[in-house]
């Protein structure tokens, strides 16, 4: 009886949600008709999170290179209240953005696929371009000098080259009322990157930690803290530290998206789920292993892949699955983990020391790998499907990290 509930609520709902649809095709045709936007084309951006945001806009800027469309004519539909407004701010710059809610929700909610001079697109986590462009994001005159005031109150040199680091945990989530403990599998700890902060201060680079965290799990007084700002001036200099930086230290999470968007090179620590990781276009990746539960051994690749678990979806407006049958290196919550019997292990501190020198020789260096390094990537790689999204990515699995576990990876 209650399976046939679920499936009848389902139904209802499906039977909605099209209905919907279509009503809402309708009003969009009767937009796309309004004579300021005939030569206009539209696309929505995902304006839910950070991460989501900064990846819509960097997929579409690359997809309107790879079409050869006229970015001039791409019309930017946004909500009114987003994540970061400074990030809108600063697209706004270099993009034509609309904020309006009513004609978001019927771009976002109608059979849009129908139009020619709307851009459909779905987000993949870990998408590149076979080109990509050179396009930065570019600070005008006055967001430039909001950025100065701030430094200059926190006693910050911009003159001065700099890191930007980050670590993902609940403080964030914890801090705004909406704790979401079903997703810390992608979590770490900030201990573990000090001994890389120590050898970044050592070659004279400057750290600033972004992001955010406890105020008062910054002791050192080389590292800027900027968690004392106003939520304002936070988010214009977190955009700031990771347009500027010299280099990226992140986990895999949705800030992550922010040195892509900006085409500055990162070292993605703890990258866990490896089927769905943020796009890394010039960098390092140093994914988190998985045990197995019952002997604490490493999990080979062939026996993750293996194991497959069913991820239910709530159906809407732009969903109709109620599941998917996934492995577990798209698992995306703790349930799913723990349901399998398998647990991801935090970074060590030393493989992210390591990482960052290999982030500094190969890629800010641009040295070649070695024979046998270059064998040890494509030997990891081919044991993922080609269609993985490993295949697509321009980044490098820390050398390091796989000639410590490519055997136990590769049984």
């Amino acid at each position: 009886m209650k399976k046939i509930i679920i499936l009848l609520n389902y139904s209802i709902a499906v039977i909605y949600f099209f209905f919907q649809k279509i009503y809402n095709s309708v009003l969009l045709f009767i937009f796309l008709q309004k004579k300021k936007f005939k030569k206009n084309i539209f696309v929505a951006l995902e304006t839910s999170e950070i991460g989501s945001l900064s990846a819509s806009a960097k997929y579409i800027i690359e997809l309107a290179n790879s079409q050869n469309l006229n970015l001039s004519k791409i019309i930017f539909l946004s909500k009114k209240k987003v994540i970061n407004d400074s990030l809108i701010y600063l697209l706004k710059n270099n993009l034509k953005i609309y904020r309006n809610n009513y004609y978001y929700n019927i771009l976002k909610h109608s059979f849009s696929s129908f139009f020619c001079r709307v851009i459909r697109y779905r987000l993949r986590n870990g998408f590149v371009f076979k080109n990509e462009t050179k396009i930065f994001l570019n600070f005008n005159y006055k967001q430039h000098q909001i950025i100065s005031r701030i430094a200059k109150n926190l006693n910050f040199d911009l003159t001065k080259e700099f890191v930007s680091i980050s670590n993902r945990d609940q403080y964030f989530y914890n801090s705004i009322g909406e704790p979401k403990e079903f997703n810390t599998y992608r979590n770490s700890g900030f201990e573990n990157l000090r001994p890389a902060i120590n050898y970044l201060q050592k070659i004279n680079y400057f750290i600033v930690r972004a992001g955010h965290y406890d105020f008062n799990e910054i002791k050192d007084n080389k590292i800027l803290n900027i968690m004392n700002l106003k939520k304002k001036e936070k988010d214009w200099f977190d955009l700031y530290i990771h347009r500027y930086c010299k280099f990226s230290i992140v986990p895999s999470s949705g800030i992550a998206w922010l040195p892509y968007l900006f085409n500055v090179p990162v070292l993605m620590h703890n990258a866990i789920p490896l089927g769905q990781l943020p796009s890394v276009n010039r960098g390092i990746i140093i994914p988190k292993l998985i045990r197995n539960l019952k002997d604490n051994q490493i999990m080979s690749v062939k026996k993750l892949l293996k194991i497959k678990n069913w991820k239910i979806i709530e159906p809407s407006m732009n969903n109709f699955n109620i599941v998917n049958h996934i492995s577990s290196d798209n698992f995306q919550a703790n349930e799913l983990y723990n349901k399998s019997a398998i647990k991801p292990e935090e970074n060590s501190s030393e493989e992210i020391s390591q990482g960052v020198k290999e982030l500094i020789k190969f890629i800010i260096h641009k040295e070649e790998l070695s024979k046998y390094e270059k064998i040890n990537q494509d030997n990891f790689r081919k044991l993922f499907p080609e269609t993985h999204p490993l295949f697509m990515t321009r980044a490098i699995i820390s050398p390091s990290w796989l000639n410590k576990y490519i055997d136990n990876l590769s049984q």
